[in-house]
């Protein structure tokens, strides 16, 4: 008998609670409903045809009695008003029952019970509030796009005085009667876009340092080279795992260091920092994906199409088509290379631009044509790089103390680890680009390095992000 006494009692606590939060909600209609009177046209349950049960609650008396199939408390809902405290309690109490889903399966949940006029603008409400709603919705917001660095902006310099380095493949090659993977070290030019592709037996150490000697050999002297993290030339390959734990960059900036070479290293996990040569990465396995193909060729045969991609890549135009006859040809990487744009199964340059028996004054003319084309980069091609493609918004910036899920596409987001911003790195213009976050790794505290694009911040309460204590504490609460 306590167990039916303990649900009558909580049934008629629910009952005297839904009569006071109608009769400060309704006071005019819950009179009229007592008295059988219909209420008033401009109310907002006027269509409901609200009326009081036996126990003094006011009812929609709905068109669906007839059906069987759903409960009493569905066909006859008790009316509560958005605007009252109970109402947000309730629709918070379904949300939680219906574990945070969407907005649609939670008001069928609450409507089998209940009719709360503006049930969305309510349940959105409890929505934005909910703690464990905002830790599946935190999202990195990234800063707006920076500016080019100095790099990208050096006119009359020499090609490949600052330069970008990457790694693509493996690609396979047939050695004697059986295949072997090689990799491609891609070297392109901040400021020409031109690019130069050497052959890589593996990922070892050794084998980058003689890809830089080559191209340092057959380009001339490089000033500064870009690259991603040391250990993330070439992504997470399984075969770039294994060669990580040999791979060392301390000898690489040694022998760059011996030849005058400035070496940086971008954020980890930050490609669009890299993306000037990423997408040349594109556009060289776009040329192989036609030549190549699911063909293993041999060694020789593949450094001769790495030479014909490489002379195709640096044809295209910087600078828009001509429509019409008198306008000049477009811009390429090759004009300021070789003095021409040497198209695919063209011989060599164009002969016609030095008469002939002029041989004495051919430096002025090749001045003058390197002069000339720096002025078409600086004229045409140099403003098309003022739009900015995407993140064209200011957004918040994450802050020291900040709590955030620190962000990898390549493992589920419920594997995402949640750690404590320690320190943040502003770019040249002022806006946050990186940020150095303290995670728990088992036992042990560590820090790493991250983009602001690969790290969001949790929407918490000041008190509990800016609060002290330690790491592991902070963020024991935070487990979903």
């Amino acid at each position: 008998m306590d167990g039916f006494e303990d649900s009558a009692t909580c049934e008629a606590a629910e009952d005297f609670l839904f009569r006071r939060a109608q009769r400060e909600a309704f006071p005019d209609n819950m009179q009229a409903a007592e008295k059988g009177l219909d209420v008033a046209k401009g109310s907002d349950i006027c269509g409901l045809a609200p009326y009081p049960d036996g126990n003094g609650v006011l009812r929609a008396y709905g068109r669906i009695d007839a059906a069987p199939c759903i409960p009493y408390s569905a066909r006859r809902p008790v009316i509560l008003s958005h605007r009252h405290g109970l109402t947000e309690m309730s629709v918070r109490d379904a949300h939680v029952r219906m574990k945070h889903q969407n907005v649609d399966a939670t008001m069928a949940e609450i409507r089998t019970r209940f009719w709360i006029t503006r049930l969305r603008r309510v349940l959105r409400s409890v929505i934005s509030g909910c703690s464990e709603c905002k830790l599946h919705r935190a999202r990195p917001m990234p800063p707006i796009m920076g500016p080019l660095p100095d790099d990208r902006l050096d006119a009359n310099g020499w090609p490949f005085k600052s330069t970008g380095l990457d790694y693509f493949g493996p690609l396979l090659v047939t050695v004697a009667r059986h295949q072997e993977k090689r990799w491609v070290a891609l070297f392109t030019c901040l400021t020409t876009r031109a690019i130069h592709l050497e052959l890589a037996h593996d990922l070892s150490t050794d084998s980058c340092i003689l890809a830089i000697r080559s191209f340092i050999c057959r380009r001339r002297p490089v000033h500064r080279l870009r690259s991603d993290n040391g250990r993330n030339f070439v992504g997470a390959d399984r075969e770039a795992k294994r060669f990580a734990e040999i791979f060392e960059p301390e000898r690489i900036q040694s022998e760059l260091s011996s030849k005058g070479i400035e070496w940086i290293l971008h954020c980890p996990a930050n490609p669009s920092e890299g993306g000037v040569w990423e997408r040349m990465v594109q556009c060289v396995k776009r040329v192989l994906r036609h030549t190549v193909k699911e063909v293993a060729p041999k060694e020789h045969v593949l450094e001769s199409f790495l030479i014909e991609a490489e002379n195709v890549v640096n044809s295209r135009p910087l600078t828009h088509l001509p429509v019409s006859a008198d306008q000049e040809a477009p811009l390429t990487p090759n004009d300021l290379l070789k003095g021409a744009a040497c198209p695919p199964d063209t011989a060599g340059l164009d002969g016609g631009l030095v008469k002939k028996g002029a041989t004495r004054k051919q430096w002025r003319v090749a001045r003058m044509l390197r002069n000339r084309f720096w002025k078409r980069w600086v004229l045409e091609y140099l403003p098309t790089l003022t739009r900015r493609e995407k993140w064209c918004r200011r957004e918040k910036p994450i802050q020291r103390g900040d709590i955030v899920f620190v962000c990898d596409p390549a493992v589920p987001r419920r594997d995402w680890r949640k750690g404590v911003v320690e320190e943040t790195f502003a770019g040249t213009d002022g806006e946050v680009r990186r940020a150095r976050v303290r995670i728990m790794d088992g036992d042990r505290t560590r820090w790493i390095m991250r983009p602001a694009s690969k790290v969001a911040a949790l929407d918490l309460s000041e008190e509990v992000l800016h609060g002290g204590g330690d790491v592991a504490d902070r963020l024991s609460i935070f487990s979903i």
